[in-house]
């Protein structure tokens, strides 16, 4: 399961439980390629997300119960973190940030704000409720 992905020295290090992987390539590329994979682009998903939500900015990613994505910062930023939520087993709220521990008890300290941080888990927590209504036969919304 993927932890967190992490931009460093001109190369993306995505950490999962079991291993650790390098890309030469952006973490934006590496979010667009894991959409792709689960069969939708970032871009049709920002812009159903706009669509319905209206949010405009730090946008996570809800594709299923075990991927669950948001960033720390700005997409494009060089220093800019994604976190799977769903792979977070405790927090602690520090006065300059996060402490996160995740199942493979990698810790990962980021400099969040509790309030960005809730804010983040609020948005996913809609867009999971969103999806699925569409699975438990809502209408169409035009």
């Amino acid at each position: 399961m993927i932890e967190y992905i992490l931009h460093e020295k001109n190369q993306t290090v995505i950490y999962q439980t079991d291993e650790v992987v390098t890309y030469n390539e952006s973490n934006l590329s590496i979010i667009k390629r894991i959409c792709l994979y689960h069969l939708f682009t970032y871009e049709g998903y920002l812009k159903a997300i706009k669509y319905y939500f209206n949010f405009h900015y730090h946008i996570p990613i809800y594709i299923d119960e075990e991927l669950q994505l948001f960033s720390t910062g700005g997409v494009k930023e060089y220093e800019n973190i994604w976190i799977n939520y769903a792979s977070i087993e405790s927090i602690i709220y520090l006065d300059k940030g996060i402490k996160l521990t995740f199942t493979s008890h990698r810790i990962l300290i980021i400099a969040l704000s509790r309030q960005s941080f809730h804010e983040q888990i609020k948005r996913l927590a809609a867009i999971k409720f969103h999806i699925s209504k569409h699975f438990h036969g809502l209408e169409y919304r035009k």
